[in-house]
């Protein structure tokens, strides 16, 4: 019943109605992405969605990286989703430079190893871990509709355990940007970087 008034909404419904029918067969993996320095696989996933169906769809992030980053910087991705920002940051600060992209979903990070695997880039480094204020583990909605899974209070039938650690224990010498996308949890990761945020 959502569909219809969902259809009504998008800049380009054909093309939003074969997304939903391609990641419902399956067909979307045998499908690329290509961004401006990199590439995407369609993984059945909201984001990969959201950017197969429109080019232009999440490029004011893109220019935020391309004004601040430059070669050698080194970029931190809390939240990496599938990894679109880490590897168009990858692209920018070179071989020199450094990402590390830090995805807590279990799906969603592996749909982010295989996008960095198909891209030709060896600076990102891989986190499968939630950053918070303390190391420990929480629950993480696991739903099908993925692009806003985050931290829950209580488990359901659809909540997953996820290892939690700080931002300090990763020990960064220095971060250029810092980007935190993680469904409202930010003052938590906050918390778990005081020493990081200090240097």
């Amino acid at each position: 019943r959502k569909l219809p008034a969902k259809v009504g909404r998008e800049r380009n419904p054909v093309r939003f109605l074969l997304a939903k029918l391609l990641v419902k067969t399956g067909a979307c993996r045998h499908l690329g992405i290509q961004r401006d320095g990199y590439r995407l696989c369609f993984h059945p996933s909201a984001m990969s969605s959201t950017l197969w169906i429109g080019s232009d769809d999440r490029r004011d992030d893109e220019r935020v990286l391309e004004r601040f980053l430059k070669p050698g910087d080194t970029f931190v991705d809390i939240g990496a989703n599938i990894g679109s920002l880490s590897l168009k940051a990858a692209s920018l600060v070179g071989s020199n430079g450094r990402v590390t992209a830090i995805e807590a979903h279990p799906r969603t990070f592996g749909f982010l190893e295989h996008n960095v695997a198909i891209n030709p880039f060896r600076n990102i480094a891989l986190h499968n871990c939630a950053l918070g204020d303390k190391k420990g583990t929480l629950l993480f909605a696991n739903q099908a509709s993925d692009d806003q899974n985050c931290i829950v209070d209580h488990g359901t039938a659809n909540s997953i355990p996820v290892e939690v650690q700080t931002l300090d224990e990763f020990e960064l010498k220095e971060i250029d940007l810092l980007k935190i996308d993680v469904e409202g949890y930010e003052k938590f990761v906050f918390q778990g970087a005081s020493h990081t945020l200090a240097r």
